[in-house]
């Protein structure tokens, strides 16, 4: 969450050099400051405190309405969110974040062309915002129009190369179709300009996979492997190409590798199939 530069704008409005600032103004800037850090520490319980006593002063306020939004679309309550954003962009309409949580908040509760809707005024702002046009690609697959998310991810795209995501939906609209030279030039590109982003690399090993090259998802995967981000799958995902050109050794410690990472948080019947597998390669080695 980037919030330190709003936290700068917050503390200019109240910062003794603004005529007009009475003693409320300025405790509702400390409590919205008092609630930024927090969030940025991780402590979401205390921010929405600070935030809800803000809003006891005064109801309109924008930086209140806009945290208490984000944090509940956080949180997986975009219904609860929605109010909050709202009257965050009707009071704040410069706010660009506002604008993108508000769509999203509508997507998130199936109001598809409210979210494109409200997406309008971020355009406004920024016409090459790279989350916009991904979430805007998230509507158009929703409803099935695959030239409109082709042409919603080269635009996020376009807005910043460095977009991971959009590589990665834009690689599976063309393997959904069986294009899967075009599928790996895509992840390959996005690698370019993303090259430790972990679900770019994993992505691009199982295209090599897809297309019946191990040898190559091999090589990718023995790179994800060292990535600060791996986790227990892409271990088991180069344990599967390491299977595939024969290397049974290579195999088992990827295997094990998996299981450690994965346990109390993988999925039970994949880390149970991948240990009947290493079980079985160690009978066979035996």
């Amino acid at each position: 969450m980037q919030v330190f530069g709003r936290r700068l704008a917050v503390l200019a409005l109240c910062s003794g050099l603004v005529l007009g600032c009475d003693s409320e103004d300025k405790h509702i800037v400390e409590l919205v400051n008092d609630a930024v850090e927090m969030l940025e520490s991780g402590n979401s319980v205390q921010a929405r405190g600070k935030l809800k006593a803000v809003l006891e002063l005064n109801a309109e306020d924008p930086d209140a309405n806009y945290y208490l939004g984000f944090l509940a679309l956080r949180d997986g309550e975009p219904n609860e969110a929605l109010p909050y954003l709202r009257k965050a962009v009707q009071r704040d309409p410069a706010r660009p974040e506002g604008h993108l949580d508000l769509a999203r908040a509508l997507f998130e509760t199936g109001e598809d062309q409210a979210a494109l809707t409200a997406l309008g005024p971020l355009f406004a702002i920024d016409p090459g915002h790279p989350s916009a046009h991904y979430l805007a690609a998230r509507v158009a697959k929703k409803q099935g129009k695959r030239e409109a998310v082709d042409k919603a991810l080269r635009a996020s795209i376009a807005g910043d190369p460095g977009y991971a995501a959009s590589y990665l939906m834009l690689s599976q609209l063309y393997a959904e179709v069986g294009a899967y030279k075009a599928a790996l030039d895509v992840l390959n590109e996005g690698l370019k300009f993303a090259p430790d982003d972990i679900a770019l690399q994993e992505a691009l090993g199982l295209g090599w996979l897809d297309v019946g090259r191990p040898d190559r998802a091999r090589e990718v995967f023995a790179i994800a492997v060292q990535n600060a981000r791996a986790d227990w799958t892409t271990y088991l995902n180069h344990a599967a190409a390491l299977l595939q050109v024969g290397d049974k050794d290579g195999a088992a410690k990827e295997l094990q590798r998996a299981l450690l990472v994965g346990r109390g948080r993988a999925d039970k019947k994949a880390l149970d199939g991948a240990a009947r597998m290493l079980m079985k390669l160690k009978r066979n080695a035996e």
